[in-house]
């Protein structure tokens, strides 16, 4: 059965050195690393090594040819990442202090 828009990997932005969020986490998790929500060097390291094993351009940069390869195969993401959403802690505009919670 596959997923619905929320459970399967559908990355939508080019990703590389540098860029941080949600979609850093959900694509760490997708190559099996530390979630940090960084995309540092051993993001891109798994992410050049993903892309040589499937013949991509291997380039460390989730760009539109490697985004389209992973979402066209319809993966369903594990719970604990379909689950990453940031939110406030006391819900104010003021605090800057954020908790990951659960959708």
């Amino acid at each position: 059965m596959l997923g619905t828009d929320e459970t399967v990997y559908n990355f939508t932005q080019d990703l590389k050195i540098g860029s941080t969020g949600d979609d850093v986490k959900k694509l760490q998790g997708f190559l099996n690393q530390s979630i940090t929500g960084q995309f540092d060097q051993a993001t891109k390291d798994a992410l050049t090594q993903y892309q040589k094993q499937r013949k991509l351009s291997a380039t460390g940069i989730l760009d539109s040819k490697t985004r389209n390869y992973i979402n066209d195969q319809k993966l369903e993401m594990p719970k604990t990442l379909q689950a990453i959403t940031l939110t406030k802690a006391d819900g104010s505009k003021n605090n800057g202090v954020y908790v990951q919670g659960i959708k």
